[in-house]
């Protein structure tokens, strides 16, 4: 297993928060006000891509243990190949669900589910928005809303594998914060106390 996490909020800003600009500098390009907004446009959106693919390839590399159907590389690879790009898109977020509760599963580990029905229909909002963004901007707030459940789900989902992955190789359960309680003040000093010894254990095992 891969002892990896992905940061959420870095690749939430990468990935959308860089489509949203990109979107808002095309349509201001589009009005004929400066040349300039065209350009940051194509600079926030070349970010943007280069973020999801290493998201893409970060996914399918946590869930590698020798059974996994797809390897990272070829996650990646194959979205550059012409028509075919158009079925992969769909194979890589439909399947990745299953893949990732059965990895789950054989190693025991205890992380968010991914819904199917938000990966599947996932690739059918970005393939809508490549038809309807020839006519209008106006359906990219949907694929962003879409976008950013997916990464945010599928990074917590990896992060869960992260944390196991260090646990299994270190056999320290401590490495992983342990969660605020909610209850009574004695509680609430036993969750101080424990998150304490944490940071003492992150700074020995480095």
């Amino acid at each position: 297993m891969k002892g990896t996490g992905i940061g959420v909020p870095r690749y939430l800003v990468a990935i959308v928060g860089c489509n949203a600009i990109s979107c808002v500098c095309f349509a201001l390009a589009g009005s004929g006000t400066s040349s300039a907004y065209f350009w940051a446009a194509m600079v926030f959106g070349l970010v943007a891509i280069v973020a999801y693919y290493t998201f893409v390839y970060k996914v399918w590399a946590a869930i590698q243990d020798g059974r996994a159907s797809i390897s990272p590389a070829k996650a990646v690879a194959l979205c550059f190949v012409p028509i075919f790009s158009i079925y992969w898109l769909f194979k890589i977020w439909s399947t990745l669900p299953q893949e990732y509760r059965g990895f789950a599963e054989r190693h025991d580990i205890q992380g968010p589910a991914m819904p199917e029905q938000l990966y599947k229909a996932y690739p059918i909002v970005i393939m809508a928005n490549g038809f309807i963004s020839l006519f209008t901007i106006l359906f990219s707030p949907v694929v962003l809303y879409f976008q950013f459940l997916v990464i945010y789900n599928a990074a917590q989902a990896i992060n869960a594998v992260a944390c196991s992955a260090r646990n299994s190789a270190q056999a320290q359960p401590s490495l992983c914060s342990p969660p605020r309680p909610k209850g009574t003040a004695a509680s609430v000093h036993h969750w101080r106390r424990s998150t304490r010894e944490y940071g003492r254990e992150r700074l020995r095992s480095r």
